[in-house]
């Protein structure tokens, strides 16, 4: 739907859109690259199992924000909660994102702590039960992000994009550090 939603729109010129194969042959003339090579190189990337993991650097650093599509997000009304690599890329990679995903997905991301744009963007489509309204709403924040706003944008987020690195770095070693702790109390009972 939001391939769809985005086909022919203007802001495309300026955007690179990597989506999965099964989606190259509906979008014309797509922006799509793969660059991982190129920023990792091929003995890196020989070795590495989970590439869909790593962030393209040449991508952020050619680039605004981006528009995660989660896994989930396509049936009306699931609000469940799904996380993946593909919200944790931007923000590692210090970058300002808007998400397709499920009803409340910004929602559960800031009770874990994390930090969203709704200053600087509207994201009312984190409220919206059909699917459709959500890349409606998304659709008019890209028609509103032109080069120029998307700099301002970009720049105005900074802070929040510094917060979520940092947080982000905070739960990896309290997930760690509590795994650990947990593990010592199992094997102290036994």
């Amino acid at each position: 739907l939001l391939v769809q939603k985005m086909q022919g729109k203007e802001y495309l010129k300026d955007a690179i859109m990597k989506v999965d194969d099964k989606m190259l042959d509906k979008i014309k003339d797509p922006l799509f690259f793969k660059d991982l090579e190129l920023d990792y190189g091929k003995i890196f990337l020989n070795g590495t199992k989970l590439k869909d993991g790593l962030p393209v650097i040449s991508y952020y650093e050619n680039t605004c924000f981006e528009l995660v599509n989660e896994t989930l997000g396509e049936v009306d009304g699931d609000d469940s909660f799904y996380l993946t690599q593909k919200t944790i890329k931007p923000i590692v990679m210090g970058h300002p994102f808007m998400v397709l995903s499920t009803k409340h997905f910004l929602k559960n991301l800031k009770e874990l702590g994390f930090k969203t744009f709704g200053d600087f963007i509207d994201e009312s489509y984190d409220n919206c039960d059909d699917a459709g309204d959500r890349i409606d709403i998304i659709s008019r924040n890209l028609e509103r992000l032109d080069m120029t706003e998307s700099k301002k944008f970009y720049n105005d987020t900074r802070s929040i994009c510094e917060h979520n690195q940092n947080h982000l770095m905070y739960l990896q070693g309290r997930y760690k550090s509590d795994l650990w702790k947990n593990l010592d109390e199992l094997f102290k009972k036994y």
